[in-house]
């Protein structure tokens, strides 16, 4: 028979073990999850930086118009 300090150790120990599987487990996870956000990153770069080119060469030509107009 197995005493009540053996059955809380044993308790603790399978605790223990998974703890640190999940803690490997979401190591990996979170590393995965990081470099995925990495690459939406670089390509929200992109967006803004198109973007404010764009928005850069409507204000140069609408200012232009203006200035032949005036």
């Amino acid at each position: 028979m197995i005493s009540t300090e053996d059955m809380l150790i044993l308790s603790l120990k399978r605790q223990t073990n998974h703890f640190h599987l999940m803690d490997v487990e979401f190591r990996d996870e979170f590393k995965s999850i990081k470099e995925n956000f990495k690459i939406v990153d670089k390509k929200f770069d992109r967006l803004y930086s198109a973007l404010m080119w764009g928005f850069g060469l409507v204000i140069t030509l609408n200012f232009d118009l203006y200035m032949k107009l005036f």
